[in-house]
């Protein structure tokens, strides 16, 4: 995994390159000349360019800190796009406490769970509850998690997190290596890593005291 400034880097060299060809485009000069309205922005003409600079811009954004914000905060949750890796202050979140779903509240992972996967994004290797659902996705085969009380997307599951050790808590029935688990992993001696976008999770610290955090939509 590569350090997270060598992301921005990439992004911000995305943004500049292709926005020299978007700005030569004669549509989009067009559009631009005639005050830009957005009820006729050229979006067949900008193509995939455009579309890579919008991409561009919305990771970098995440970088620097909106990703907290309530619009890409429904991206992550309602439309399944993925934060940038290292982006989430979540990553390096070590107190004791409880993550809930940004969406509903729902109580999904705890801190006892909670681990340096060297991903970039928040990795537990169980649930708090098992209130995450499963949907294997067509377009690559990775296996999503949801929030099983909202639906809100949260992320995906994989098989490669830490060892079993003897001393672990029992993971919920409904985890991956759990008796009604809804997929086996491929190797038992190996605790799946849930991969988890900081945005859709809001932390609430063991010591404040309230059982469930602030929503912001």
């Amino acid at each position: 995994m590569f350090p997270p400034i060598t992301y921005n880097v990439l992004y911000t060299a995305i943004v500049v390159l292709t926005a020299k060809d978007v700005a030569s485009n004669d549509v989009v000069k067009d559009w631009v000349s005639s005050g830009a309205p957005l009820n006729a922005a050229p979006i067949q003409a900008l193509g995939g360019p455009g579309l890579l600079v919008a991409y561009a811009l919305f990771q970098l954004l995440f970088s620097f800190g909106a990703g907290q914000s309530a619009p890409f905060r429904l991206a992550v949750t309602k439309l399944g796009v993925t934060e940038p890796p290292f982006s989430s202050p979540l990553n390096d979140e070590t107190r004791d406490g409880a993550y809930f779903c940004s969406s509903c509240g729902a109580k999904l992972f705890d801190s006892a769970a909670k681990y340096d996967s060297g991903s970039g994004w928040p990795s537990f290797w169980r649930t708090a509850g098992g209130g995450v659902e499963y949907r294997r996705e067509a377009l690559g085969g990775r296996m999503e998690i949801k929030c099983s009380n909202c639906g809100s997307h949260l992320g995906h599951v994989f098989s490669d997190g830490p060892a079993v050790a003897p001393v672990d808590d029992p993971v919920p029935a409904t985890d991956p290596g759990g008796p009604e688990a809804a997929f086996v992993l491929n190797d038992p001696t190996v605790r799946p890593r849930f991969c988890v976008n900081g945005a859709a999770l809001k932390f609430e610290e063991a010591e404040s005291g309230s059982g469930r955090p602030e929503l912001n939509g």
